[in-house]
């Protein structure tokens, strides 16, 4: 630029002809036009530059075939042709690159198409790819480089394609589908509903290999909230309820049909589905109420049986009365609406056939049944056979009477259809019929067999009869019938029944044998492998009572738990394998059917355990349990496990939805140096301290308490200072040496803003998820980040000092949509006693643990560290647990100190031997943002379900909900968010004290003041004196009755008095905070906001 003007006025000084000033206009026009046409050209090329590479994408797209999923593009460049990949929604991209200076222009440019996130760039800086096994979709290589092909192989998932160009042209390697594993292609499996997946890879869970949200299902007392879940061709398919955690009835549930890649989790289409509550398949309101114990027994117990996915096809009815319909499994477009299926019931297909039950057009009334009665009849259904091509109904035939076990669940019963050989399997209230799948026709028809005189037909626990609940499975030539013979209406023990095989061809009985069925409140478990019939044995114990007016035993250390097997055409019993050590364990068997592979019976007692088949080990996980009714699939060599709303162990059990590996996959242990020198390292590591202001926030949520308060006071009369926005949306923010720092969630940045004015001082990419701000300490920003690393960067300028690789290796699974490593490091480390703390992983149970680092915050150097693993370091298996409610064992988060220990959630981690004192922690971690009505905010005695701060001796915390009760929902529009200051320790209680007992079931000592106030509140902080929360209003538009909370109808702050809770000041945002996204600094309030913005606010 000085050259420029220099010139400039060496040639304005020059001797000028007549008229020499219109030639200069002419000639600076002539200029400016060139220089207009120069950018015009420019863009144009550039324009044709990028349409190139969308042009040669599609090409790629269109040659591998490859319809959705996770592509890699190995030897990146310029990330041109990496962001062009992303052809849509259905697909998320990685880049490779060895070169770091072609990454960073790869980012630069990514992230000028905004796209980073979903399309991302690293570096790439050893032979082996960062990936989990069979993780990839589509691996993209101009050239492999030191990459050998059976590296690519290794990540590739089954039907992966690796696109290579070798010798100047592009080759195509399919990694075929291993024998070993299986698919799930009906709600039990197959047609004859033998949950029996043929896979020898699915195993005890030992790794992750995605996972996804919700985190929790809706509610514990609320229709559960993934009702059918199959795997076919790659892909899993599920029916999931995404409404808002805990909400009642108010607004409308969010049900959708969910299609993920199997294999990378990543999303590729989902289609609502509406009219599926409760209430119009049953009648039933969804929490049960007037009708059930509890509302997750509201569903038809067959309503997983209205999906089904078979080869490119996914069959479901799209509503509780709607016919069966066709779609793309890839697209999830229409192919194909059976309409003369309307009001279908159970799905099956075989041999190019839909087979399918309907139920009447008309739901018969619930009518309350009398002690001592049986539920009425179920109204008549009819069978039908279609073809799956063309929709020509082939045969219909009925009516038959289903079979109804609960007086609210099942209106019209069930028929537990199955097909296999040519023939098709109807269960009736009177018989087994035995229908021609060509024809329809009756083959042979067989009295079902009586019930022994003394079974119990009490109604038992939620409305059901346990005598109702048999189960019909075919296999191989033989129909097997296991009917319930109670002896009771109700328990947690085995129940007794016999199980009667008939011969497929002529209905001829050819044995029977005593069973024992597990469940609570569901169908006992038959499962055919080869030529064995697995059950449980129904074991002899004095009984004891429990919940539900129920029987346990006694003492179950003294029964002798077990399995048994029995030839499947002669019912003589082959072995026995204890299963003791997994069902001598407290509370009930969960409420969902269990599942078998060739290799393991998979129980589902307190988590999802297993018994070896072959050895009769027994393999307890209660750290990972499935969703209610509907349990858990083991396919594709994968454990898929759906959210559940359940408290127990909520200190170590799993959240959200998971797929999980078993011990196969190999971790390439960390080689090299783990810290990285970072270009201004030696400018740092020997620099004086400097002194702190107080009146910052330079950490997550204030300071290392995590208190989220300061002395520094604040005006509630405010006004807008400035607002910068990131261009993503932002987490928690921190503000501390004149600047504001705050994270990119999604788009991995961390953005420096000038705390005077908001303007961009700089940015820092990471290569994975930033969730939560950086610790600003002595100059220094320190930060973890979902690539398993921790930055420490220059605050001045964001120049990179050191960066440590907390993970034991580098490799990369799919989280929530992106890559993440399987060791996380949260964005917030904790510095205390002159040491970073952090902790990299997700759970002691997974991935070999939790590694906890103490770090020299300037050097990067380490000084303590530690491995949290609970199981057995040799086997891997978790040490037995009889405990219903607790166990060993933690989920990492952002850590914390109560001054003398540093934590992770409940879990002393530096000097566990030490007395502790209080620490304010959170059950669901302190960035879950949903208010799940198990999980709550501590500290001392003081419990909320909301967030919480800190004042003196006190706690002032949001509360929603009346009771921890896992039936406790709460009405939005109703003012039912309460702000309230909470001792933290309980005051003697009076011994007058139950005449002044609130109705309301009391969470910890009795709140000083309470305030109900109309926002959800997602951010809180106490300045000195004033409470300041803010959120989206508590409000219900029936135009958009989720509006508010999803952040379309703008946000509210509001200040209150900490002493009495009186409220100061109220003011609108144009969007609601993010999660924990304010703090306070120096006089001033900052705001991270869901649309992007940081808004700075200041005294009027």
């Amino acid at each position: 630029m000085e050259y420029m003007s220099k010139k400039k006025t060496q040639r304005d000084s020059l001797p000028c002809p007549r008229g020499g000033l219109l030639m200069r206009t002419k000639c600076r026009s002539l200029a400016n036009l060139a220089f207009v046409v120069w950018i015009s050209c420019t863009l144009s090329a550039a324009t044709a530059q990028q349409k190139g590479h969308e042009q040669r994408a599609k090409e790629i797209l269109d040659a591998t075939d490859v319809k959705g999923g996770l592509i890699v593009h190995l030897g990146c460049g310029d990330g041109k042709l990496t962001a062009a990949l992303r052809a849509n929604d259905k697909y998320l991209v990685h880049g490779l690159d060895v070169d770091p200076d072609a990454v960073a222009k790869a980012r630069e440019h990514i992230r000028s198409l905004g796209l980073y996130g979903k399309v991302s760039v690293d570096t790439l800086d050893a032979q082996s790819l960062p990936y989990a096994d069979n993780l990839v979709n589509l691996l993209v290589a101009g050239d492999l480089g030191r990459v050998p092909m059976a590296e690519c192989l290794r990540v590739l998932a089954p039907k992966g394609v690796a696109y290579v160009k070798s010798d100047g042209k592009w080759d195509k390697l399919v990694k075929p589908r291993p024998d070993g594993i299986d698919e799930w292609t009906h709600h039990l499996h197959d047609a004859g509903g033998n949950a029996v997946a043929n896979d020898q890879v699915v195993g005890p869970p030992q790794r992750l290999q995605w996972t996804a949200g919700p985190l929790w299902a809706r509610s514990h007392g609320w229709t559960p909230s993934v009702t059918a879940m199959v795997s076919a061709g790659g892909r899993v398919f599920y029916i999931c309820d995404e409404t808002l955690a805990c909400v009642d009835g108010t607004v409308p549930s969010k049900w959708f049909l969910v299609a993920r890649d199997a294999f990378s989790g990543v999303l590729l289409w989902k289609r609502p589905v509406p009219n599926w509550d409760s209430v119009q398949f049953s009648g039933t309101p969804d929490n049960g109420e007037g009708v059930a114990s509890v509302g997750r027994f509201t569903m038809p117990p067959n309503a997983g049986k209205r999906l089904v996915a078979v080869d490119d096809t996914v069959y479901v009815t799209l509503g509780c009365n709607a016919p069966v319909t066709a779609l793309d499994a890839a697209t999830g477009e229409e192919k194909r609406v059976y309409a003369e299926t309307a009001h279908a019931d159970e799905i099956l297909c075989t041999d190019g056939r839909l087979i399918v039950s309907i139920n009447p057009s008309e739901r018969p009334a619930n009518a309350a049944v009398r002690k001592g009665e049986s539920p009425p009849a179920a109204p008549g259904k009819h069978v039908c056979a279609v073809n799956a091509k063309t929709g020509r109904v082939l045969w219909k035939k009925g009516p038959f009477s289903g079979v109804r076990a609960t007086q609210i669940q099942d209106p019209f019963g069930r028929l537990e259809l199955a097909a296999g050989d040519g023939k098709v399997f109807v269960l009736t209230t009177e018989a087994i019929e035995c229908l021609d799948v060509n024809s329809g026709e009756s083959i042979w028809r067989n009295p079902r067999p009586a019930l022994p005189p003394d079974a119990v037909r009490r109604i038992g626990y939620s409305g059901m009869f346990e005598y109702l609940l048999t189960v019909m499975v075919y296999h191989d030539g033989v129909v097997l019938l296991a009917q319930p013979e109670p002896n009771t209406h109700h328990t947690y023990h085995t129940m007794p029944g016999t199980l009667y095989a008939f011969a497929a061809e002529d209905g001829s009985q050819m044995w029977k044998h005593a069973y024992g069925g597990w469940g609570h409140c569901t169908q006992p478990d038959v499962f055919v492998v080869g030529d064995v019939v697995w059950s449980h044995v129904n074991t002899e114990a004095e009984f004891g009572s429990v919940w539900g007016k129920g029987f346990k035993a006694k003492d179950s250390s003294m029964v002798d738990y077990r399995i048994q097997a029995l030839d499947l055409r002669t019912g003589k019993l082959r072995r026995e394998l204890r299963t003791k050590d997994i069902f001598n364990v407290g509370h009930h068997h969960r409420c969902y059917r269990n599942k078998i592979t060739e290799r393991f019976l998979l129980s589902c007692r307190r988590g999802v355990e297993f018994v070896d088949l072959s050895t009769g080990d027994n393999y307890q996980d209660h750290w990972v349990r499935s969703g209610c009714l509907l349990g858990y699939l083991p396919c594709n060599g994968l454990l898929y496990v759906t959210p559940h709303p359940c408290s127990c162990y909520i200190n170590a059990k799993l959240t959200g939805f998971n797929a999980l590996a078993p011990k196969g996959q190999v971790t390439r242990e960390q080689t090299g140096p783990r810290l990285k020198k970072g270009p201004v390292y030696s400018q740092i590591a020997n620099r004086k301290s400097k002194i702190e202001n107080p009146l910052d926030w330079p950490t997550y949520r204030h300071d290392a308490r995590r208190s989220g308060a300061t002395e520094s006071v604040v005006s509630t009369d405010l006004e807008v200072a400035w607002r910068a926005n990131i261009g993503a949306e932002p987490s928690a923010l921190v503000v501390a040496g004149g600047k504001v720092l705050v994270a990119g969630v999604d788009t991995h940045t961390v953005h420096a803003l000038s705390a005077k004015d908001g303007r961009d001082v700089w940015k820092y990419t990471a290569g994975s998820r930033i969730d939560s701000p950086p610790t600003l300490h002595d100059g220094l920003a320190i930060f973890g980040s979902a690539d398993g690393r921790a930055y420490c960067l220059r605050a001045s300028d964001g120049a990179l000092v050191w960066r440590f690789n907390a993970a034991p290796s580098h490799r990369l699974v799919t989280a929530f949509g992106q890559l993440e490593s399987p060791w996380p490091v949260p964005g917030s480390v904790l510095v205390h006693d002159g040491k970073c703390w952090l902790a990299a992983g997700r759970s002691s149970y997974l991935d070999g643990g939790i590694r906890v680092y103490a770090l020299n915050p300037r050097t990067g150097e380490v000084i303590r560290d530690k491995t949290i693993y609970s199981p057995d370091p040799e086997t891997g298996r978790m040490t037995p647990e009889i405990s219903a409610n607790q166990m060993a064992g933690v989920l990492n988060d952002i850590p914390a100190t109560d001054g003398a220990n540093v934590f992770l959630r409940q879990m002393a981690v530096s000097s566990p031997d030490t007395p502790s004192g209080q620490h304010l922690y959170t059950t669901g971690g302190y960035l879950d943002p949903s208010w799940f009505n198990r999980t709550s905010w501590q500290v001392g005695q003081a419990k909320t379900s909301g967030l919480m701060v800190l004042g003196k001796d006190v706690a002032y915390g949001m509360e929603l909900y009346g009771s921890r009760s896992r039936e406790t929902v709460f009405k939005p529009g109703s003012k039912a968010y309460r702000l309230r200051c909470i001792p933290l320790i309980a005051a003697p209680r009076s011994s007058t004290g139950n005449k002044a007992r609130s109705n309301r079931r009391q969470q910890g000592p009795r709140p000083r003041w309470e305030k109900n106030i109309g926002i959800r509140v997602t951010a809180m902080v106490r300045a000195a004196d004033t409470i300041f929360v803010a959120g989206s209003p508590d409000v219900v538009d029936p135009k958009d009755p989720h509006g508010a909370w999803e952040g379309r109808k703008g946000g509210v702050l509001a200040a209150f008095a900490a002493d009495d809770g009186r409220k100061l000041a109220e003011y609108k945002l144009a969007a609601p905070p993010v999660w924990d996204g304010m703090a306070t600094a120096r006089g001033r309030l900052f705001i991270s906001t869901c649309n992007g913005n940081i808004v700075c606010m200041e005294k009027r």
